[in-house]
């Protein structure tokens, strides 16, 4: 398993509440969003 910069994946899009993939572990989607306002 290699380690995934999240500071770099997270730079490649701009949008808003658009989940992205950057990573698989088991079978299953590792995603990150970026979110606007306050997130509770």
């Amino acid at each position: 398993m290699s380690a995934v910069n999240l500071k770099d994946k997270l730079a490649l899009f701009s949008e808003h509440w658009s989940p992205r993939i950057v990573a698989d572990f088991n079978g299953h989607d590792v995603m990150v969003v970026k979110v606007k306002g306050e997130f509770n």
